[in-house]
């Protein structure tokens, strides 16, 4: 039996952020983007493809292009890649704009994997730290 907890919603919260257009926002807190149509963070370098290629997306040129302009000209720029996402202190409260999933981390560092999809990734991540 899974229990579905809810996540509050995007417009109750109150943090510093700036809408980029279609759901992608930047937050200046924590130097991401941000998906609120996904509940996720964006790495700056998968922003095109998420707006072009995610099936929830698919957005024609004319729409994403602009977006994308907007997330590139944020300073300071928004993390490229997940892992330069800084890990919050043990103990912090959760982020409330963040859905709780089942997960797995791997024991050597910060590596996180929703264990929704049996696809291996966690076991190669782990394969390749040892």
């Amino acid at each position: 039996m899974h229990t579905h907890l809810r996540v509050p919603s995007w417009d109750a919260m109150t943090f510093p952020s700036r809408s980029l257009g279609e759901g992608i926002v930047y937050l200046p807190d924590f130097g991401t983007l941000f998906c609120t149509k996904h509940n996720s963070a964006i790495p700056s370098r998968e922003l095109k493809n998420h707006l072009r290629l995610n099936p929830d997306y698919k957005l024609p040129l004319a729409i994403w292009q602009p977006i994308f302009n907007a997330a590139q000209a944020v300073r300071p720029q928004p993390k490229a890649i997940l892992v330069e996402l800084a890990v919050l202190p043990h103990g912090s409260e959760p982020l409330p704009f963040l859905p709780i999933l089942n997960s797995m981390r791997c024991r050597a560092c910060p590596y996180l994997r929703g264990t929704q999809k049996e696809d291996g990734v966690l076991k190669a991540h782990v394969e390749k730290e040892l």
